[in-house]
This record gives structure tokens, C-alpha cells and sequence, in this order.
């Protein structure tokens, strides 16, 4: 299915968040995104030095009170690039998206807003790694086409699971002189969590697969139910800009 057809499903196939409502039933927004580049956080969002998003991917789980989540949403989308934007080789290093890629398959960056508008009345909780980040190029996304920003996440729970296995992992800083444990890149907490590497690592469908697996990992891990952090997600501190 081409990524235009798929976007088209996730937005005509959702069903309302409020037919949970009353089920126990929590539901849990997990989603990553791959970029041109960083975040210039001393730049106002419209900046044109602040970085596109090329690709988007997310699923949506429903959790009942278990640690094994059922499925019900999940989807990937490139996004076409504004005339005059480029792909630094740099950034197609890490996730190998090409300027052919997003130019053959990609959708109108309108499309991702009007999917993360449906989004926003499905999920209880949003969840990624590093996702005070992805939140941030949304933002960038939002501005750039006059649409709100996702404020809706400020009303919402977050867990980000680079936070949620930095004290489990306890991986040493690399200055010996840093007392706090080091943020887990994705890739460690996988392969040390899971016990094996990501496929497809550093593109956003491969990335939302993996932080779904670690989550897994730190709910399973002594018992915890699922429920005991969904009930309580651990708040972000998003950057500051300045306009």
C-alpha cells in the first residue's frame, strides 16, 4: 500500500476514544518521526533554518490492565519537501530517506496534521523516545502551515522512554565526573532491554516498533502492570523558545 493510501486509511478508519471510555481501558499514542535535521532552538518555529519532517510513523495501543497491549491503530507517511529544501547527505546517512523517496511517495505535510488532528481524540497517552523532540519538529510542522501546534499533548499524559530506562539501564556517563546516569539512545535500551538489535533503525516505522518493544520490557519487568504508569506518566520539561 503506498504511503498516501495508507495515511488515507488511518484517517477514515479511526474509531472515537469515547467508545473506551468506561472499559478500563487505557490507550497509548506512540509515534516517531525522521528529519532534515536538528532543532534550532534559538530560532523562532517559522525559521527557515528549522529542520522538515520526512517521515512520520505512529501506532495506537489499548492497554486493559495488562502489559500486552492490543493493537488497534498504526500507520507511516513520507512527507514532500517545500520547493528549495534539501536532504543534508548527513541525514541520509543515519535514515537513508532520499529527496526520490519523499518526491515519489510522500504526502502534503497538511495531510500529517489533519492525521495527528484525528490522533489527538485517540490516544489517552503519547509516547516515544526523546518525544519532547518529535513533539517539537510537529510544532515546527504546525507553524510553518498556520495550524495549532500540539498543544493537545500538555493536556494529555507523556511517557518518553528514554527517561523511563535511564535509571534502569544506569549506563555511565562518559565523564566520569557527570554523578547522573547517561540518556539511553534507542538502540541501547532495545538491544540491552529486548536483547536484540532494531531493524530498520533510525526510520520512523522501525523506531515506533522498537519503543513499543521497550516499553513492553520496563511494564513486564518485576510485574509492573501496565496500568500503574499509564495511570501516571511521567511529565516532559519541553524546550523554551523564544519568538
Amino acid at each position: 500500500m503506498s504511503a498516501p493510501a495508507r495515511a488515507h486509511q488511518a484517517l477514515v478508519s479511526t474509531s472515537p476514544l469515547g467508545a473506551l471510555e468506561g472499559a478500563h481501558v487505557k490507550s497509548l499514542l506512540v509515534y516517531d518521526t525522521e528529519t532534515t535535521g536538528f532543532v534550532h532552538h534559538e530560532l523562532p518555529l517559522t525559521a527557515e533554518r528549522q529542520p522538515h519532517v520526512l517521515q512520520f510513523a505512529y501506532m495506537v495501543l489499548d492497554y486493559d490492565g495488562s502489559a500486552t497491549p492490543t493493537i488497534r491503530l498504526r500507520g507511516s507517511m513520507y512527507l514532500r519537501l517545500p520547493d528549495g529544501a534539501e536532504i543534508p547527505e548527513a541525514a541520509t546517512r543515519v535514515h537513508g530517506i532520499t529527496h526520490k523517496i519523499v518526491g515519489d511517495e510522500g504526502v502534503e505535510p497538511t495531510l500529517l496534521l489533519d492525521l495527528l488532528d484525528v490522533l489527538s481524540n485517540e490516544a489517552h497517552v503519547a509516547c516515544g523516545h526523546n518525544v519532547g523532540y518529535d513533539r517539537l519538529v510537529l510544532d515546527v510542522l504546525a507553524e510553518r502551515n498556520n495550524r495549532p501546534t500540539a498543544r493537545w499533548m500538555d493536556s494529555r499524559g507523556v511517557l518518553d522512554t528514554m527517561h523511563l530506562t535511564r535509571n534502569i539501564l544506569r549506563i555511565p556517563q562518559a565523564k566520569p565526573w557527570h554523578r547522573e546516569f547517561k540518556f539511553p539512545k534507542l538502540t541501547e535500551a532495545h538491544s540491552q532491554l529486548c536483547g536484540f538489535n532494531i531493524e530498520d533503525a533510525h526510520r520512523a516505522d522501525g523506531d515506533v516498533l522498537a519503543c513499543v518493544n521497550v516499553l513492553h520490557a520496563v511494564l513486564t519487568r518485576g510485574g509492573t502492570a501496565a496500568n500503574s504508569i499509564l495511570e501516571s506518566p511521567a511529565g516532559l520539561a519541553y524546550p523554551f523558545y523564544r519568538r
